[in-house]
């Protein structure tokens, strides 16, 4: 129940981006693309970005996705953005972006390269919480901001499940990563180092990516 409550309220939050908040790049993630276009849903992100752009509230576009030939999002996000008068100089891809984890991954390999540090990231508002997530724990400076209606959004059902996707694919992160930490120490040891307890009653800590 926290983990969908902390899914909605960041998804009502991303409806509203503040005002003042000015960024290096808008960062669409890609969703399911048709033949040569976008879906409705990747097309109300587009949309959505387009309309901050306008606003100066970044200079340019980073589109991040995957697929291939007529499917690739890249592309046919690419595609849509010069359809829609955005100059070429200004859309530049962040690849490879096959899912949230990646697509974050290679913006923050990116962003040296184009000497950048701050983001607004578009997505569909369910998926804000696991971006912002992510965001953290790969040190980007992100605001998500969500259109404020999409087609997923006007469908009651459709929306609760792509909720309890979000949670789902969140909480398997947060699996993997404690993983991750608990590995790292113990591979770095020496080979047959004796792992010793900090204090005596110290208790151990309790506490990927899937596919958009």
């Amino acid at each position: 129940m926290w983990g969908l409550s902390a899914i909605t309220q960041t998804e009502w939050a991303a409806r509203k981006t503040c005002p003042a908040f000015h960024a290096d790049a808008v960062v669409v993630l890609g969703a399911m693309v048709l033949p040569q276009r976008p879906s409705r849903e990747l097309q109300a992100r587009l949309d959505h970005a387009i309309q901050l752009w306008r606003e100066q509230r970044a200079p340019v576009f980073m589109v991040s996705g995957g697929g291939r030939g007529v499917r690739d999002e890249i592309r046919v996000m690419t595609r849509y953005l010069l359809d829609q008068g955005v100059p070429g100089p200004c859309i530049l891809p962040c690849g490879p972006g096959r899912n949230t984890w990646e697509s974050l991954c290679s913006l923050q390999r990116l962003q040296q390269r184009y000497g950048m540090c701050r983001f607004v990231v578009v997505s569909s508002g369910y998926h804000a919480a696991r971006i912002a997530w992510i965001s953290k724990q790969l040190g980007l400076e992100v605001v998500v901001s969500a259109p404020r209606w999409t087609p997923e959004s006007q469908h009651k059902l459709t929306l609760q499940r792509q909720r309890l996707r979000e949670l789902i694919a969140w909480q398997r992160l947060r699996l993997w990563q404690a993983v991750r930490a608990r590995i790292a120490p113990a591979s770095a040891r020496p080979r047959g180092a004796a792992t010793v307890p900090a204090h005596p009653t110290a208790q151990p800590a309790k506490d990927r990516p899937a596919k958009d």
